[in-house]
């Protein structure tokens, strides 16, 4: 990963990725909705937009703009508190 930076006030995320096969790094842009069901023990997760530079990857990721994923069990509890401690949430 070349570039990280989330925009916590707007629930925007970017990043520069170098995919192993690319011969330049892709460009990542994401728009999210994050909710926490504390009951539950995990987390909600939904991209309202994703925008890919690679028009490839772009497409398959258009499927699942507007989808919730919800992801609970073991690793639920890791991962609600890393989604907590970056700001995520």
């Amino acid at each position: 990963m070349h570039e990280l930076s989330v925009d916590r006030d707007n629930k925007k995320l970017h990043a520069i990725l170098e995919l192993h096969g690319e011969e330049k790094p892709i460009a990542v842009d994401v728009e999210y909705d994050i909710a926490i069901h504390e009951t539950k023990d995990g987390a909600d997760i939904k991209a309202n937009s994703i925008s890919i530079s690679r028009e490839w990857i772009n497409r398959i990721a258009q499927e699942f703009v507007g989808q919730d994923f919800h992801i609970e069990g073991k690793g639920a509890t890791r991962i609600t508190k890393l989604l907590k401690d970056i700001g995520l949430v």
